[in-house]
């Protein structure tokens, strides 16, 4: 069994608005191994990026905060940490790629000097020895001419080249996790499967923990080995990908199945599922999402369901279970 490298338990990040307290993160819990890939996934306002950014406490502040779980990584609970602990983890022991490098890169610098920044900070590195490693790492995510690349401003570069810089960033001080957040959204398909078996190759060489936060479940199949199906705040099923796909149990991962196309099946429109997201601030009662469910029952509205292991290593959180 590979180390854990990181254990959520019954994280919850609430968030303090005008109309009330959003239980944007509500008893999430995940664990990671060392190169391993697992999947996040689920609808827009879910909560996977906010469980992304509680595991690097980038949550906005002061409206954001923690107010119960742990995040254990490497031993150490990352829900304890101060400011300045947290410094010292981000970039160098827990990196993230945002889904829109555009605006993740200062368009003032140039791309080399940002990926010099990190490496001085972070692993104490003179200049000179920083320009050399960072021409390095250009070199290793596929960015063609790194010399002459690293003397370049964002806009000069094409969506794809960004991410790339944005992904020699991440692993400059080879992180022990690696936080992937929809990091192919703004690319055409083709530069996609690049991105994706770039973080691959360079998660198995570099033996990181992959959080990959996607809608996309064909990314899933292709590159995860463990997927968890979020919902609402909440973790609804998760097992390897494998099982995901082949024995899939609730009925809201089921309904995000069905709604992929497939050129197999003779349907005029693609299925989908029946009204929306709730309001987090006033979630209902019960299971959350049984308003929008073809298979709820009369518990279903007034019975939160809890996440049990139904087969090995197959959870998931539903009352026909």
């Amino acid at each position: 069994m590979n180390d854990i490298i990181l254990q959520i338990k019954n994280l919850k990040t609430y968030l303090t608005t005008p109309s009330g307290i959003v239980q944007a993160v509500d008893g999430v819990d995940l664990n990671i191994a060392a190169n391993q890939t697992l999947g996040l996934v689920g609808e827009s306002g879910c909560g996977k990026s906010m469980t992304a950014l509680s595991i690097l406490k980038l949550y906005p502040k002061p409206q954001g905060k923690i107010v119960d779980g742990q995040i254990i990584f490497l031993g150490d609970d990352l829900a304890k940490k101060t400011e300045e602990e947290m410094y010292a983890i981000r970039g160098k022991k827990i990196s993230m790629i945002f889904q829109e490098p555009m605006t993740s890169l200062d368009p003032v610098f140039p791309i080399g000097k940002e990926i010099v920044e990190v490496l001085t900070i972070h692993q104490k590195l003179s200049i000179p020895e920083a320009e050399k490693q960072t021409i390095e790492l250009l070199k290793r995510v596929r960015i063609p001419e790194p010399k002459r690349r690293f003397r370049e401003y964002p806009h000069q570069m094409s969506g794809g080249m960004r991410q790339r810089v944005m992904i020699a960033m991440a692993l400059a001080c080879r992180p022990a996790l690696l936080i992937a957040d929809e990091p192919t959204t703004a690319l055409d398909v083709t530069i996609q499967a690049q991105i994706l078996s770039l973080i691959n190759d360079l998660k198995s060489e570099f033996q990181t923990a992959v959080l990959l936060i996607t809608h996309d479940l064909g990314v899933v199949a292709e590159t995860c080995q463990q997927v968890a199906v979020m919902y609402a705040g909440k973790i609804v099923e998760k097992a390897d990908v494998y099982s995901i796909f082949s024995n899939t149990l609730h009925p809201y991962t089921v309904s995000l199945l069905n709604a992929i196309p497939r050129i197999q099946r003779d349907r005029k429109r693609l299925e989908s599922i029946p009204g929306r997201v709730p309001n987090l601030c006033f979630p209902p009662g019960g299971c959350r999402f049984h308003p929008r469910c073809s298979k709820k029952m009369a518990v279903c509205s007034t019975t939160e369901p809890l996440l049990k292991e139904i087969e090995k290593d197959h959870w998931v959180a539903c009352h026909l279970y």
